[in-house]
């Protein structure tokens, strides 16, 4: 039940990426990612109700629903038709590549440290990968 309402959630964070890529540009948009995401996963170490983790769990699937298209669609306009589809493979592969490595960096935090502190390095660490997404995005742009 909690899975299906969180691709309910994500599913709705994708319809509604169009709206914000209105009103924000990628870059803004990126940067206002990474506070929120580094913001509630700080929350998640304070918290000690599971309805409030679930709650900001389901802010973590919108939020992602959010970034998906938002990205693609900013590739798509950016990069020419010849190098499209390898930048948006590349995309994914960085972000799975990423996220494997940011996983296992975590499980060794939360072994050695805590969960309360991992949750604290994951924060850093996605803070800090959205921010260098966001330069290596604006070179994408002015190449």
């Amino acid at each position: 039940i909690i899975a299906a309402i969180s691709y309910v959630f994500r599913g709705l964070g994708s319809y509604y990426s169009t709206r914000l890529g209105q009103i924000f540009s990628v870059d803004h948009y990126l940067i206002l990612h990474a506070a929120v995401f580094g913001l509630f996963l700080i929350l998640i170490q304070k918290t000690n109700s599971i309805f409030l983790v679930l709650l900001i769990v389901i802010i973590f699937y919108f939020l992602r629903g959010l970034y998906n298209p938002t990205i693609s669609t900013f590739i798509n306009n950016k990069v020419g038709s010849h190098n499209r589809a390898t930048m948006l493979s590349l995309n994914q592969q960085l972000l799975t590549l990423v996220t494997s490595i940011a996983l296992l960096i975590t499980g060794l935090v939360s072994e050695k440290f805590g969960l309360v502190n991992t949750f604290f390095v994951i924060s850093i660490l996605s803070s800090s990968f959205l921010i260098v997404y966001v330069l290596f995005l604006r070179k994408v742009e002015t190449d």
